[in-house]
């Protein structure tokens, strides 16, 4: 069973090269490991975007899965340093859902859009055969603003620093957490599993990405920004560098790791840096910049960490590791979804 994004290669040969009509104001497109894209307004105004599925988990019930949807969107484009303004969703649901339950996510995206500024503009609803939990659709967030004020994740400099938010892993481990939390607490114990689950509210970087860019950007601070999704921190990073044609050595020793993150990442055998980790952010930042970067987020109560360097050294991307270097290969699919599903064949609680 294939599951996640498909491989690199397939994505270059299909979505990056078979984009439509060409289009001069189209300054950023499809393109692997950005975020969003970029359509020129004027010649001082841009216009953002993004999509991405949204899910319904029922472990998580409405509230919880409705507002990390939302988040997981608006994260996306605020990568881009600006933030979201408007949002259309389509909504493909299960048949076997009621109406009490679609009425209460709703209720749940509005109140998470309305809390982030966000004026929902349409989109389309509707039950189809076919259709299962946990993905219900997906959805497409839009942001204004000035064309010299945004960075994309392929913006990245030579002898930039790559700083890490928050925690590898950080919404594998939570969902986890909160799907299976009897599990949990019988091998992890209570104060564990309590403390993972209650970092859903990390699972957002729509501030991260403010803050850090509130310095300035390009010359002027961060040049990139990556939010960490599939494939986990170190396939952001591969991204980021593919995406800039640049190298990147990555310390993995200095990349952040929550103490209950990683214990639940161990219980259900996955590699927490190579798992989903919706809710830390990649920024690439010119060098000077990063210690003042870090003071923002400091300020703001978000960890962080300088974890790799880019480069224009011709050479494939290297890890470091307890002080062996080696190579650093792109891994295809990520361990939490197989952790996630065999869960839920097996039973779970």
């Amino acid at each position: 069973m294939l599951l996640g994004k498909p491989n690199w290669k397939l994505m270059q040969e299909t979505l990056r090269r078979l984009s439509g009509r060409e289009d001069y104001d189209v300054l950023v497109g499809p393109k692997q490991g950005s975020d969003v894209s970029v359509l020129r307004l004027t010649q001082d105004r841009v216009m953002v975007s993004s999509t991405d599925p949204i899910s319904f988990i029922p472990q998580l019930g409405a509230e919880d899965s409705a507002t990390l949807s939302v988040h997981g969107v608006a994260s996306d484009v605020a990568t881009s340093s600006m933030l979201p303004r408007y949002a259309l969703f389509d909504l493909n649901l299960p048949p076997s859902m009621p109406d009490s339950l679609l009425r209460k996510y709703w209720v749940s995206i509005h109140k998470a859009c309305r809390d982030l500024g966000v004026a929902i503009l349409g989109g389309h609803t509707g039950r189809f055969q076919g259709c299962n939990f946990s993905i219900v659709g997906g959805a497409t967030m839009l942001a204004f603003g000035k064309s010299d004020r945004y960075v994309t994740s392929s913006m990245a400099r030579d002898g930039d620093d790559i700083i890490a938010t928050k925690s590898a892993a950080l919404e594998a481990a939570v969902v986890l957490a909160r799907c299976f939390p009897k599990m949990t607490t019988d091998r992890l114990g209570k104060n564990v599993q309590e403390r993972c689950a209650s970092r859903l509210s990390q699972i957002s970087t729509v501030i991260d990405a403010i803050v850090a860019s509130s310095l300035g950007v390009r010359s002027n601070g961060v040049t990139a920004m990556h939010d960490v999704t599939e494939g986990g921190t170190l396939s952001a990073a591969s991204e980021v560098a593919k995406a800039s044609r640049l190298s990147i050595t990555i310390d993995a020793d200095q990349i952040p790791i929550y103490d209950d993150v990683r214990q639940v990442c161990a219980l259900f055998k996955i590699d927490p840096l190579r798992s989903l980790g919706q809710g830390s952010l990649l920024i690439s930042s010119r060098p000077g910049y990063a210690a003042k970067i870090m003071q923002r987020l400091r300020s703001r109560r978000i960890d962080s960490a300088i974890i790799g360097k880019l480069t224009r050294r011709a050479g494939h991307n290297v890890i470091v590791r307890d002080g062996r270097t080696r190579t650093l290969v792109r891994s295809e699919g990520d361990p939490y979804w197989r952790a996630y599903w065999s869960g839920i064949r097996k039973r779970l609680s």
